[in-house]
């Protein structure tokens, strides 16, 4: 647990946190260290165990970790990603798990900004739904994006249907892997029924 501030430390380039006192927002963990560690760390993972959502402080800090290559947070809403996140320009693996205010066109806004972008978790985002395909292979296409190096949504199955055609070779939607293991479950309760 955080209780003090994080001292600078230059090899450091990635970092989970797990769990830290009530007061010890993210911009009171790095305080002034921010601006040596927006050139080094590359992954910042909240544990989904802590269950809240970053507030506009932390976010704030977030935006100015500018070498951010992963990063894995539960944000409040749409205004997060278009005021914070597209600061980050060489995020490529976002996971927004159970963020349940963000929506399609929070999405769109993201994936217009932030080019570099190829992995996007929006398991338990319940306003995000298949509606995004469309809109999303554009934005991909007008920002150049290769059928080599597509980008991967992972989604729960309350995103709805998805028709293979409306992807390219440009998205790729994949249900989240957590469905594996109840996928398997499932089979196994099957076989014993049999």
């Amino acid at each position: 647990m955080f209780y003090t501030q994080l001292p600078y430390l230059p090899s450091l380039k990635f970092l989970t946190i797990d769990n830290t006192a009530a007061h010890m927002k993210l911009n009171n963990i790095f305080g002034t260290t921010v601006t040596k560690y927006a050139e080094t760390l590359e992954s910042l993972r909240f544990c989904s165990e802590t269950l809240r959502d970053i507030d506009l402080q932390e976010a704030a800090t977030i935006s100015k970790l500018r070498a951010l290559k992963r990063l894995e947070c539960q944000l409040e809403d749409n205004t997060y990603i278009d005021h914070y996140i597209t600061y980050l320009n060489q995020l490529e693996d976002l996971s927004l798990q159970n963020s349940c205010h963000i929506t399609n066109s929070g999405i769109l806004i993201l994936l217009h900004r932030c080019k570099k972008l190829r992995k996007l978790d929006l398991f338990g985002c319940r306003l995000i739904n298949n509606g995004l395909i469309m809109p999303a292979v554009a934005v991909l296409s007008m920002n150049g994006v290769q059928p080599d190096n597509p980008v991967v949504l992972m989604v729960d199955p309350r995103f709805g249907y998805v028709q293979k055609s409306l992807c390219t070779d440009l998205l790729v939607i994949k249900g989240h892997s957590s469905f594996a293991y109840f996928d398997l479950l499932s089979c196994l309760e099957t076989l014993n029924y049999m």
